[in-house]
Protein backbone atom coordinates (compact mmCIF):
# COMPACT_ATOMS: atom_id res chain seq x y z
CA UNK A 1 0.00 0.00 0.00
CA UNK A 2 3.07 2.25 0.49
CA UNK A 3 4.57 1.71 -2.52
CA UNK A 4 1.68 2.28 -4.28
CA UNK A 5 1.38 5.42 -2.32
CA UNK A 6 4.68 6.32 -2.89
CA UNK A 7 4.81 5.26 -6.72
CA UNK A 8 1.27 7.94 -6.84
CA UNK A 9 3.53 10.82 -5.58
CA UNK A 10 6.18 10.62 -7.86
CA UNK A 11 4.19 10.03 -10.53
CA UNK A 12 2.35 13.44 -8.96
CA UNK A 13 5.66 15.28 -8.86
CA UNK A 14 6.98 14.48 -12.42
CA UNK A 15 3.90 15.84 -13.70
CA UNK A 16 4.58 19.14 -11.90
CA UNK A 17 7.69 19.01 -13.21
CA UNK A 18 6.89 18.89 -16.78
CA UNK A 19 4.01 21.38 -16.61
CA UNK A 20 6.43 24.00 -15.39
CA UNK A 21 9.03 22.69 -18.35
CA UNK A 22 6.22 23.21 -20.46
CA UNK A 23 5.30 26.63 -19.74
CA UNK A 24 8.68 28.05 -20.46
CA UNK A 25 8.67 25.54 -23.23
CA UNK A 26 8.60 27.20 -26.89
CA UNK A 27 7.04 25.15 -29.35
CA UNK A 28 5.87 27.21 -31.93
CA UNK A 29 9.11 26.56 -34.57
CA UNK A 30 9.05 22.87 -33.65
CA UNK A 31 4.68 23.04 -34.47
CA UNK A 32 5.68 25.12 -37.71
CA UNK A 33 8.37 22.32 -38.71
CA UNK A 34 6.60 19.64 -37.96
CA UNK A 35 3.23 20.99 -39.72
CA UNK A 36 5.49 21.43 -42.93
CA UNK A 37 6.28 18.19 -42.91
CA UNK A 38 2.35 17.51 -42.45
CA UNK A 39 1.11 19.99 -44.82
CA UNK A 40 1.74 20.16 -48.55
CA UNK A 41 -0.05 18.76 -51.54
CA UNK A 42 -2.79 16.50 -49.78
CA UNK A 43 -4.56 19.93 -49.47
CA UNK A 44 -4.93 20.45 -53.15
CA UNK A 45 -6.53 16.65 -53.08
CA UNK A 46 -9.34 17.61 -50.13
CA UNK A 47 -11.73 19.23 -52.31
CA UNK A 48 -11.74 15.60 -54.43
CA UNK A 49 -12.04 13.55 -51.25
CA UNK A 50 -15.13 15.84 -50.09
CA UNK A 51 -16.56 15.17 -53.17
CA UNK A 52 -15.58 11.29 -53.56
CA UNK A 53 -17.23 10.96 -49.47
CA UNK A 54 -19.29 13.62 -49.08
CA UNK A 55 -18.82 16.65 -46.39
CA UNK A 56 -20.14 14.86 -43.11
CA UNK A 57 -18.33 11.84 -43.94
CA UNK A 58 -15.06 13.62 -45.02
CA UNK A 59 -15.09 16.09 -42.03
CA UNK A 60 -15.31 12.82 -39.96
CA UNK A 61 -12.14 11.18 -41.64
CA UNK A 62 -10.16 13.92 -41.00
CA UNK A 63 -11.02 14.10 -37.38
CA UNK A 64 -10.59 9.95 -37.24
CA UNK A 65 -7.30 10.48 -38.77
CA UNK A 66 -5.79 13.13 -37.03
CA UNK A 67 -6.77 11.48 -33.57
CA UNK A 68 -5.31 8.33 -34.84
CA UNK A 69 -1.96 10.11 -35.70
CA UNK A 70 -1.91 11.80 -32.61
CA UNK A 71 -2.32 8.15 -30.83
CA UNK A 72 0.54 6.57 -33.39
CA UNK A 73 3.05 9.11 -32.18
CA UNK A 74 2.79 8.76 -28.58
CA UNK A 75 3.28 5.08 -28.98
CA UNK A 76 5.79 5.78 -31.09
CA UNK A 77 7.77 8.02 -29.04
CA UNK A 78 6.69 6.29 -25.79
CA UNK A 79 8.59 3.28 -27.22
CA UNK A 80 11.79 5.37 -27.76
CA UNK A 81 12.03 6.04 -24.42
CA UNK A 82 11.44 2.76 -23.11
CA UNK A 83 13.97 1.14 -25.30
CA UNK A 84 16.24 4.36 -25.40
CA UNK A 85 16.41 4.81 -28.68
CA UNK A 86 15.90 7.79 -31.14
CA UNK A 87 14.95 6.75 -34.40
CA UNK A 88 12.14 4.99 -35.79
CA UNK A 89 14.75 1.89 -37.31
CA UNK A 90 16.41 1.54 -34.47
CA UNK A 91 13.30 0.57 -32.62
CA UNK A 92 12.82 -2.02 -35.23
CA UNK A 93 15.94 -3.19 -34.67
CA UNK A 94 15.27 -3.48 -31.33
CA UNK A 95 11.88 -4.85 -31.60
CA UNK A 96 12.16 -7.15 -34.56
CA UNK A 97 15.76 -7.30 -35.79
CA UNK A 98 18.13 -7.11 -37.46
CA UNK A 99 15.54 -8.23 -40.68
CA UNK A 100 12.71 -6.00 -39.62
CA UNK A 101 15.11 -3.04 -39.70
CA UNK A 102 16.02 -3.54 -43.00
CA UNK A 103 12.28 -3.68 -43.98
CA UNK A 104 11.16 -1.25 -41.76
CA UNK A 105 14.04 1.33 -43.73
CA UNK A 106 12.64 -0.09 -47.51
CA UNK A 107 9.17 0.71 -46.57
CA UNK A 108 10.06 4.14 -44.71
CA UNK A 109 12.44 4.54 -48.28
CA UNK A 110 9.18 3.88 -50.69
CA UNK A 111 6.63 5.59 -48.64
CA UNK A 112 9.02 9.18 -48.42
CA UNK A 113 10.23 9.06 -52.06
CA UNK A 114 6.58 8.69 -53.09
CA UNK A 115 5.43 11.81 -50.60
CA UNK A 116 8.72 13.47 -52.53
CA UNK A 117 7.00 12.15 -55.82
CA UNK A 118 3.85 13.24 -55.26
CA UNK A 119 5.08 16.87 -54.41
CA UNK A 120 7.14 17.38 -57.29
CA UNK A 121 3.93 15.93 -59.62
CA UNK A 122 2.33 19.06 -58.42
CA UNK A 123 4.83 21.01 -59.43
CA UNK A 124 4.88 19.86 -62.82
CA UNK A 125 1.07 20.71 -62.64
CA UNK A 126 1.03 24.30 -61.43
CA UNK A 127 4.66 25.57 -62.75
CA UNK A 128 3.45 24.78 -67.02
CA UNK A 129 -0.03 25.86 -66.17
CA UNK A 130 1.58 29.18 -65.15
CA UNK A 131 4.04 29.67 -67.83
CA UNK A 132 1.41 28.47 -70.53
CA UNK A 133 -1.09 31.04 -69.94
CA UNK A 134 1.91 33.29 -70.01
CA UNK A 135 2.74 31.83 -73.87
CA UNK A 136 -0.31 32.15 -74.71
CA UNK A 137 -0.91 28.20 -75.50
CA UNK A 138 -4.10 26.34 -74.76
CA UNK A 139 -2.67 23.45 -72.27
CA UNK A 140 1.21 22.82 -70.82
CA UNK A 141 2.47 19.91 -72.95
CA UNK A 142 4.98 17.25 -71.95
CA UNK A 143 8.18 19.39 -72.39
CA UNK A 144 6.88 22.63 -70.64
CA UNK A 145 6.27 20.19 -67.96
CA UNK A 146 9.64 18.40 -67.81
CA UNK A 147 11.60 22.01 -68.18
CA UNK A 148 9.52 23.17 -65.01
CA UNK A 149 10.38 20.52 -62.88
CA UNK A 150 14.01 20.70 -63.97
CA UNK A 151 14.36 24.22 -63.16
CA UNK A 152 12.68 24.05 -59.54
CA UNK A 153 15.01 21.06 -59.24
CA UNK A 154 18.32 22.77 -59.73
CA UNK A 155 17.32 26.04 -58.35
CA UNK A 156 15.30 25.02 -55.22
CA UNK A 157 14.78 21.79 -54.51
CA UNK A 158 18.44 20.89 -54.66
CA UNK A 159 20.53 23.57 -52.85
CA UNK A 160 17.63 23.50 -49.86
CA UNK A 161 18.14 19.78 -49.78
CA UNK A 162 21.69 19.71 -48.82
CA UNK A 163 21.18 21.71 -45.39
CA UNK A 164 22.22 19.28 -42.88
CA UNK A 165 20.08 20.82 -39.74
CA UNK A 166 15.88 20.97 -39.96
CA UNK A 167 16.59 24.10 -37.69
CA UNK A 168 18.14 25.88 -40.56
CA UNK A 169 14.85 25.52 -42.16
CA UNK A 170 12.09 26.62 -39.65
CA UNK A 171 11.87 30.63 -40.55
CA UNK A 172 11.44 29.56 -43.95
CA UNK A 173 8.80 26.92 -42.42
CA UNK A 174 7.13 29.11 -40.68
CA UNK A 175 6.52 31.28 -43.83
CA UNK A 176 5.39 28.19 -45.77
CA UNK A 177 2.17 27.42 -43.15
CA UNK A 178 1.65 31.48 -42.58
CA UNK A 179 1.65 30.90 -47.00
CA UNK A 180 -1.13 27.68 -46.85
CA UNK A 181 -3.17 29.90 -44.29
CA UNK A 182 -3.70 32.69 -47.18
CA UNK A 183 -4.48 29.94 -49.37
CA UNK A 184 -7.11 29.16 -47.28
CA UNK A 185 -8.75 32.66 -47.02
CA UNK A 186 -8.07 32.81 -51.60
CA UNK A 187 -10.27 29.52 -51.21
CA UNK A 188 -12.81 31.10 -49.00
CA UNK A 189 -13.12 34.03 -51.31
CA UNK A 190 -13.54 31.27 -54.12
CA UNK A 191 -16.31 29.78 -52.11
CA UNK A 192 -18.34 33.35 -50.84
CA UNK A 193 -20.37 33.93 -54.37
CA UNK A 194 -21.62 30.07 -54.25
CA UNK A 195 -22.57 30.03 -50.54
CA UNK A 196 -25.24 33.09 -51.51
CA UNK A 197 -26.65 31.13 -53.93
CA UNK A 198 -29.51 28.44 -52.59
CA UNK A 199 -28.47 25.83 -55.14
CA UNK A 200 -25.11 24.53 -53.64
CA UNK A 201 -26.73 22.91 -50.64
CA UNK A 202 -28.81 20.52 -52.70
CA UNK A 203 -26.53 20.06 -55.42
CA UNK A 204 -23.23 18.96 -53.12
CA UNK A 205 -23.25 15.45 -51.63
CA UNK A 206 -23.27 15.49 -47.74
CA UNK A 207 -22.51 11.29 -46.75
CA UNK A 208 -21.34 8.80 -49.78
CA UNK A 209 -19.98 5.89 -48.55
CA UNK A 210 -18.90 5.14 -51.62
CA UNK A 211 -16.15 7.36 -51.63
CA UNK A 212 -15.09 6.25 -48.39
CA UNK A 213 -12.34 3.56 -48.99
CA UNK A 214 -11.13 6.16 -52.07
CA UNK A 215 -10.71 9.40 -49.74
CA UNK A 216 -9.47 7.06 -46.37
CA UNK A 217 -5.74 6.90 -47.81
CA UNK A 218 -5.56 10.23 -49.20
CA UNK A 219 -6.36 11.46 -46.08
CA UNK A 220 -4.87 9.53 -43.47
CA UNK A 221 -1.38 10.44 -45.21
CA UNK A 222 -1.92 13.35 -45.32
CA UNK A 223 -2.25 13.81 -41.52
CA UNK A 224 1.33 11.02 -41.01
CA UNK A 225 3.93 12.71 -39.39
CA UNK A 226 5.11 9.58 -37.77
CA UNK A 227 8.52 9.48 -40.04
CA UNK A 228 9.61 12.25 -39.67
CA UNK A 229 8.90 12.99 -35.69
CA UNK A 230 12.59 11.92 -34.64
CA UNK A 231 14.07 14.79 -37.08
CA UNK A 232 11.77 17.33 -35.19
CA UNK A 233 12.28 15.71 -31.74
CA UNK A 234 15.80 16.05 -32.26
CA UNK A 235 16.01 19.52 -32.23
CA UNK A 236 14.19 19.47 -29.13
CA UNK A 237 16.20 20.69 -25.84
CA UNK A 238 15.81 18.34 -22.85
CA UNK A 239 12.71 16.65 -24.76
CA UNK A 240 10.31 14.72 -23.24
CA UNK A 241 6.46 12.90 -23.73
CA UNK A 242 4.83 15.47 -23.12
CA UNK A 243 6.48 18.21 -24.95
CA UNK A 244 6.33 15.99 -28.10
CA UNK A 245 2.76 15.50 -27.76
CA UNK A 246 2.48 19.21 -27.44
CA UNK A 247 3.98 20.11 -30.72
CA UNK A 248 2.38 17.02 -32.67
CA UNK A 249 -0.81 18.03 -31.27
CA UNK A 250 -0.32 21.75 -32.13
CA UNK A 251 0.41 20.93 -35.66
CA UNK A 252 -1.76 17.91 -36.16
CA UNK A 253 -4.62 20.31 -35.25
CA UNK A 254 -3.61 23.39 -37.70
CA UNK A 255 -2.96 20.94 -40.62
CA UNK A 256 -6.94 19.00 -39.93
CA UNK A 257 -8.07 22.58 -39.81
CA UNK A 258 -6.46 24.10 -42.90
CA UNK A 259 -7.74 20.74 -44.57
CA UNK A 260 -11.32 20.71 -43.57
CA UNK A 261 -11.71 24.23 -44.56
CA UNK A 262 -9.63 23.55 -48.22
CA UNK A 263 -11.98 20.91 -48.43
CA UNK A 264 -15.47 22.66 -47.40
CA UNK A 265 -14.64 25.78 -49.48
CA UNK A 266 -13.30 24.37 -52.70
CA UNK A 267 -15.94 21.72 -53.19
CA UNK A 268 -18.52 24.37 -52.64
CA UNK A 269 -16.77 26.52 -54.84
CA UNK A 270 -16.54 23.66 -57.63
CA UNK A 271 -19.64 21.52 -56.83
CA UNK A 272 -20.81 21.91 -60.26
CA UNK A 273 -17.80 20.17 -62.01
CA UNK A 274 -16.05 16.82 -61.51
CA UNK A 275 -12.44 17.18 -59.47
CA UNK A 276 -9.58 15.93 -59.03
CA UNK A 277 -6.74 16.04 -57.22
CA UNK A 278 -5.03 19.47 -58.15
CA UNK A 279 -7.66 22.45 -56.78
CA UNK A 280 -5.45 24.99 -58.22
CA UNK A 281 -6.32 24.16 -61.56
CA UNK A 282 -9.68 24.86 -61.16
CA UNK A 283 -9.44 28.76 -60.22
CA UNK A 284 -9.82 31.44 -62.72
CA UNK A 285 -6.97 32.64 -64.47
CA UNK A 286 -5.36 36.10 -62.99
CA UNK A 287 -2.43 37.40 -61.77
CA UNK A 288 -3.59 36.91 -58.65
CA UNK A 289 -4.13 32.99 -59.04
CA UNK A 290 -1.08 32.69 -60.95
CA UNK A 291 0.80 34.58 -58.41
CA UNK A 292 -0.89 32.01 -55.66
CA UNK A 293 0.23 29.40 -57.82
CA UNK A 294 3.82 30.26 -58.05
CA UNK A 295 3.96 30.54 -54.38
CA UNK A 296 2.10 27.56 -53.25
CA UNK A 297 4.48 25.55 -56.28
CA UNK A 298 7.62 27.30 -54.07
CA UNK A 299 5.82 26.38 -50.51
CA UNK A 300 5.60 22.52 -51.92
CA UNK A 301 9.45 22.82 -53.18
CA UNK A 302 10.55 23.89 -49.69
CA UNK A 303 8.77 20.80 -48.15
CA UNK A 304 10.68 18.11 -50.01
CA UNK A 305 13.76 18.75 -48.46
CA UNK A 306 12.03 17.76 -44.71
CA UNK A 307 10.94 14.15 -46.49
CA UNK A 308 14.35 13.99 -47.46
CA UNK A 309 16.21 14.31 -44.45
CA UNK A 310 14.87 10.80 -42.87
CA UNK A 311 14.69 9.04 -45.96
CA UNK A 312 18.29 9.73 -46.45
CA UNK A 313 19.17 8.50 -43.26
CA UNK A 314 17.45 5.29 -43.90
CA UNK A 315 18.75 4.89 -47.44
CA UNK A 316 22.54 5.42 -45.86
CA UNK A 317 21.55 2.69 -42.61
CA UNK A 318 20.36 0.43 -45.55
CA UNK A 319 23.57 0.18 -47.00
CA UNK A 320 25.60 0.26 -43.85
CA UNK A 321 25.84 -2.67 -41.86
CA UNK A 322 25.98 -1.55 -38.60
CA UNK A 323 22.75 0.11 -37.16
CA UNK A 324 22.45 3.80 -35.93
CA UNK A 325 20.36 4.67 -33.35
CA UNK A 326 20.37 8.38 -34.15
CA UNK A 327 17.82 9.96 -36.10
CA UNK A 328 20.36 12.93 -37.50
CA UNK A 329 23.28 11.24 -38.61
CA UNK A 330 26.64 12.86 -39.57
CA UNK A 331 27.19 10.95 -42.85
CA UNK A 332 30.38 12.29 -44.98
CA UNK A 333 30.08 15.22 -47.44
CA UNK A 334 30.49 13.09 -50.64
CA UNK A 335 28.24 10.49 -49.51
CA UNK A 336 25.55 13.33 -47.75
CA UNK A 337 25.52 15.11 -51.84
CA UNK A 338 25.62 11.98 -53.57
CA UNK A 339 22.43 10.46 -52.26
CA UNK A 340 20.48 13.66 -51.99
CA UNK A 341 21.33 14.32 -55.96
CA UNK A 342 19.92 10.17 -56.45
CA UNK A 343 17.28 10.10 -54.41
CA UNK A 344 15.96 13.37 -55.96
CA UNK A 345 16.66 12.06 -59.40
CA UNK A 346 14.88 9.20 -59.53
CA UNK A 347 12.02 11.11 -57.65
CA UNK A 348 11.94 13.16 -60.52
CA UNK A 349 12.11 11.01 -63.07
CA UNK A 350 9.05 9.09 -61.59
CA UNK A 351 6.75 11.75 -61.18
CA UNK A 352 7.92 12.35 -65.10
CA UNK A 353 6.56 9.53 -65.96
CA UNK A 354 3.25 9.46 -63.50
CA UNK A 355 1.63 12.58 -63.70
CA UNK A 356 -1.55 11.77 -61.19
CA UNK A 357 -1.27 12.89 -57.88
CA UNK A 358 -4.50 11.77 -56.78
CA UNK A 359 -3.43 7.94 -58.11
CA UNK A 360 0.32 8.24 -56.22
CA UNK A 361 -1.16 9.73 -52.89
CA UNK A 362 -3.87 6.94 -52.90
CA UNK A 363 -1.93 4.02 -53.88
CA UNK A 364 1.07 5.12 -51.27
CA UNK A 365 -1.45 5.91 -48.41
CA UNK A 366 -3.40 2.66 -48.93
CA UNK A 367 -0.32 0.63 -48.75
CA UNK A 368 2.98 1.53 -47.25
CA UNK A 369 1.35 4.55 -45.58
CA UNK A 370 -0.83 2.20 -43.68
CA UNK A 371 2.18 -0.32 -42.40
CA UNK A 372 4.86 2.86 -41.93
CA UNK A 373 2.29 5.08 -39.98
CA UNK A 374 -0.62 3.10 -38.08
CA UNK A 375 0.65 -0.70 -38.16
CA UNK A 376 4.38 -0.72 -37.48
CA UNK A 377 4.28 2.11 -34.87
CA UNK A 378 1.72 -0.04 -32.71
CA UNK A 379 3.59 -3.41 -33.75
CA UNK A 380 6.63 -1.85 -32.00
CA UNK A 381 4.79 -0.45 -29.16
CA UNK A 382 3.34 -3.87 -28.59
CA UNK A 383 6.33 -5.74 -29.13
CA UNK A 384 8.21 -3.18 -26.50
CA UNK A 385 5.74 -2.24 -23.64
CA UNK A 386 5.04 -6.59 -23.13
CA UNK A 387 4.70 -7.13 -20.07
CA UNK A 388 4.41 -3.37 -18.46
CA UNK A 389 0.79 -2.65 -16.53
CA UNK A 390 1.17 0.56 -16.46
CA UNK A 391 0.94 1.21 -20.59
CA UNK A 392 -2.26 -1.74 -21.04
CA UNK A 393 -4.60 1.48 -21.73
CA UNK A 394 -2.14 1.91 -24.41
CA UNK A 395 -1.71 -1.06 -25.63
CA UNK A 396 -5.41 -1.03 -26.22
CA UNK A 397 -5.27 1.76 -28.25
CA UNK A 398 -2.41 0.36 -30.45
CA UNK A 399 -4.44 -2.74 -31.21
CA UNK A 400 -7.74 -0.76 -31.93
CA UNK A 401 -4.92 0.79 -34.52
CA UNK A 402 -3.61 -2.35 -35.86
CA UNK A 403 -7.40 -3.11 -36.57
CA UNK A 404 -7.82 0.30 -38.33
CA UNK A 405 -4.78 0.14 -40.35
CA UNK A 406 -5.43 -3.42 -41.83
CA UNK A 407 -8.69 -2.60 -42.60
CA UNK A 408 -7.32 0.35 -44.70
CA UNK A 409 -4.53 -1.14 -46.01
CA UNK A 410 -6.88 -3.66 -47.76
CA UNK A 411 -10.04 -1.87 -48.94
CA UNK A 412 -8.37 1.26 -49.50
CA UNK A 413 -6.01 -0.35 -51.95
CA UNK A 414 -8.47 -2.19 -53.85
CA UNK A 415 -10.48 0.79 -54.47
CA UNK A 416 -7.90 2.97 -55.51
CA UNK A 417 -6.53 0.33 -58.31
CA UNK A 418 -10.12 0.17 -59.52
CA UNK A 419 -10.02 4.18 -59.84
CA UNK A 420 -9.93 5.29 -63.18
CA UNK A 421 -7.01 7.61 -63.67
CA UNK A 422 -6.79 10.82 -66.12
CA UNK A 423 -4.14 13.37 -66.79
CA UNK A 424 -4.73 17.65 -67.84
CA UNK A 425 -0.65 17.14 -69.89
CA UNK A 426 -1.26 17.33 -73.97
CA UNK A 427 1.65 16.38 -75.90
CA UNK A 428 0.71 18.77 -79.12
CA UNK A 429 1.21 22.74 -78.87
CA UNK A 430 -2.48 24.78 -79.55
CA UNK A 431 -2.95 28.00 -79.18
CA UNK A 432 -4.71 29.57 -76.23
CA UNK A 433 -8.47 29.55 -76.92
CA UNK A 434 -10.26 32.97 -76.92
CA UNK A 435 -13.31 32.70 -75.04
CA UNK A 436 -17.02 32.34 -76.44
CA UNK A 437 -18.13 35.84 -75.16
CA UNK A 438 -14.90 37.32 -76.77
CA UNK A 439 -15.78 36.06 -80.70
CA UNK A 440 -19.41 36.77 -80.08
CA UNK A 441 -18.76 40.54 -79.59
CA UNK A 442 -16.00 40.33 -82.15
CA UNK A 443 -18.88 38.61 -84.86
CA UNK A 444 -21.19 40.98 -83.91
CA UNK A 445 -18.82 44.42 -84.21
CA UNK A 446 -17.56 43.08 -88.17
CA UNK A 447 -21.21 42.29 -89.06
CA UNK A 448 -22.13 45.71 -87.90
CA UNK A 449 -19.39 47.35 -90.27
CA UNK A 450 -20.54 45.28 -93.35
CA UNK A 451 -23.90 46.57 -92.69
CA UNK A 452 -23.01 50.16 -92.42
CA UNK A 453 -20.45 49.95 -95.04
CA UNK A 454 -23.16 47.80 -98.02
CA UNK A 455 -25.81 50.21 -96.94
CA UNK A 456 -23.32 53.41 -97.60
CA UNK A 457 -22.68 52.05 -101.15
CA UNK A 458 -26.72 51.24 -101.48
CA UNK A 459 -27.10 55.20 -100.72
CA UNK A 460 -24.25 56.08 -103.30
CA UNK A 461 -25.98 54.05 -105.91
CA UNK A 462 -29.18 55.49 -105.20
CA UNK A 463 -27.99 59.05 -105.40
CA UNK A 464 -26.11 58.45 -109.03
CA UNK A 465 -29.55 56.30 -110.27
CA UNK A 466 -31.53 59.22 -109.05
CA UNK A 467 -29.00 61.78 -110.70
CA UNK A 468 -29.19 59.68 -113.79
CA UNK A 469 -32.89 59.92 -113.83
CA UNK A 470 -32.95 63.67 -113.40
CA UNK A 471 -30.81 63.92 -116.64
CA UNK A 472 -32.91 62.01 -118.61
CA UNK A 473 -36.21 63.39 -117.16
CA UNK A 474 -34.48 67.26 -118.30
CA UNK A 475 -33.39 66.13 -121.80
CA UNK A 476 -36.68 64.60 -122.57
CA UNK A 477 -38.53 67.59 -121.29
CA UNK A 478 -36.25 69.28 -124.07
CA UNK A 479 -37.13 67.07 -126.57
CA UNK A 480 -40.83 67.23 -126.13
CA UNK A 481 -40.00 70.61 -126.27
CA UNK A 482 -38.23 70.49 -129.97
CA UNK A 483 -40.69 68.20 -131.07
CA UNK A 484 -43.86 70.72 -130.27
CA UNK A 485 -41.64 73.38 -132.03
CA UNK A 486 -40.87 71.20 -134.60
CA UNK A 487 -37.47 72.31 -135.06
CA UNK A 488 -35.36 69.20 -134.01
CA UNK A 489 -32.50 68.32 -136.17
CA UNK A 490 -30.49 65.31 -137.21
CA UNK A 491 -27.77 66.30 -135.42
CA UNK A 492 -29.36 66.90 -132.31
CA UNK A 493 -31.06 63.60 -132.95
CA UNK A 494 -27.34 61.47 -132.77
CA UNK A 495 -26.21 63.58 -129.53
CA UNK A 496 -29.27 62.21 -128.01
CA UNK A 497 -28.76 58.53 -129.57
CA UNK A 498 -25.22 58.94 -128.22
CA UNK A 499 -26.18 60.42 -124.27
CA UNK A 500 -28.92 57.09 -124.26
CA UNK A 501 -26.34 54.53 -125.24
CA UNK A 502 -23.96 56.51 -122.62
CA UNK A 503 -26.75 56.13 -119.82
CA UNK A 504 -27.45 52.36 -120.56
CA UNK A 505 -23.52 52.02 -120.01
CA UNK A 506 -23.94 53.66 -116.61
CA UNK A 507 -27.10 51.66 -115.59
CA UNK A 508 -25.13 48.01 -116.45
CA UNK A 509 -22.43 49.49 -113.84
CA UNK A 510 -24.98 50.28 -111.23
CA UNK A 511 -26.61 47.28 -112.21
CA UNK A 512 -23.03 44.64 -111.41
CA UNK A 513 -22.41 47.32 -108.28
CA UNK A 514 -25.75 46.49 -106.86
CA UNK A 515 -25.43 42.61 -107.39
CA UNK A 516 -22.42 42.57 -105.31
CA UNK A 517 -23.97 44.75 -102.35
CA UNK A 518 -26.66 42.39 -103.15
CA UNK A 519 -24.85 39.72 -101.08
CA UNK A 520 -25.15 41.75 -97.76
CA UNK A 521 -27.64 42.10 -95.60
CA UNK A 522 -31.50 40.58 -96.42
CA UNK A 523 -32.70 44.19 -95.17
CA UNK A 524 -31.00 46.08 -98.01
CA UNK A 525 -32.76 43.21 -101.17
CA UNK A 526 -35.67 45.06 -101.94
CA UNK A 527 -34.65 48.89 -101.83
CA UNK A 528 -32.17 47.68 -104.28
CA UNK A 529 -34.61 45.94 -106.50
CA UNK A 530 -36.70 49.31 -106.32
CA UNK A 531 -33.82 51.18 -107.81
CA UNK A 532 -33.27 48.62 -109.90
CA UNK A 533 -36.63 48.24 -111.51
CA UNK A 534 -36.90 51.91 -111.73
CA UNK A 535 -34.09 52.31 -114.02
CA UNK A 536 -34.74 49.82 -116.37
CA UNK A 537 -38.26 51.24 -116.93
CA UNK A 538 -37.56 54.40 -117.63
CA UNK A 539 -34.51 53.71 -119.49
CA UNK A 540 -36.78 51.13 -121.83
CA UNK A 541 -39.52 54.40 -121.87
CA UNK A 542 -36.89 56.16 -123.48
CA UNK A 543 -35.62 54.18 -125.87
CA UNK A 544 -39.63 53.25 -127.35
CA UNK A 545 -39.78 57.15 -127.39
CA UNK A 546 -36.21 57.18 -129.61
CA UNK A 547 -37.82 54.22 -131.77
CA UNK A 548 -40.59 56.56 -132.46
CA UNK A 549 -38.96 59.68 -133.33
CA UNK A 550 -36.63 57.91 -135.57
CA UNK A 551 -39.93 56.02 -137.24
Amino acid sequence: MYAALKKEEDRDDQRSIERSFLSKFNQWPHVFNLANCIVGVSMLAMPYCLQQCGILLGTILIGICSLLTKITCHLLYQGALLTRRRSYESMASHAFGSNGKRLVELLMILFLMSCVISFMVVIGDIGPHVLADYLELQAPTQRLRILVMVVIFLFVILPLSLFRSVTSLSKINSVTVFFYGLFVLRMLVECIPRIFNCNWSTDIRWWRQEGLLTSLPIISMALSCQTQLFCVTESITEPSAAKVDTVVSGAVNICSSMYAAVGLFGYVAFHDVELYGDILLYLQSSLLTQLMKLAFMLSVAVSIPLMLFPSRIAFYNLLKSDACEYAMLRMPSLIFVSLTVFLLSSCLLAAVIVPNVEFILGITGATIGCLVTIIIPSLLFLSISRGIEQYRALMFYAKVSIIIGSLMLIGSTWAVLHTEQETNVVDIILPKQIDNERVEIALKNLEKFKTDDNSTKLQNTFSRGKQNEETVTSREEKWKGKQNVGTVTNEETKTLLHGIKEKRKAQSNILKKQQTIADGPKKHKELMEMVTMTGIWKMNASSERTEEINV
